[in-house]
């Protein structure tokens, strides 16, 4: 299913626009425009439910992996359970 196009008017600095007409050809600009929006409005998203969700996890709640060893025990069992997984579903096929 294709994409809905709507046509936004926007200002730029003159030199940004300058240096995406020199740079982009005219048919592929709104392309460039669009996908850098886009990134950029993902890592503000990303920031915003970062932000929303600092103070979570706390030594508290997590006295298990106070230390960097605790830590370092729980990512092995992690690649562990993570190697186990792929061996059951090398075999299943």
């Amino acid at each position: 299913m294709a994409s809905k196009i709507q046509r936004i008017n926007i200002s730029i600095p003159k030199h940004v626009a300058d240096d995406l007409s020199q740079l982009v050809p005219s048919g592929k600009r709104s392309h460039l425009i669009a996908e850098a929006t886009r990134k950029e409005l993902q890592k503000m998203k990303i920031l915003k439910v970062l932000k929303k969700s600092a103070g979570a996890w706390t030594d508290a709640n997590h006295p298990d992996l106070k230390t960097i060893e605790d830590i370092g025990e729980w990512v092995d069992t992690l690649r562990q359970f993570d190697e186990r997984r792929l061996v059951r579903l090398s075999s299943q096929k």
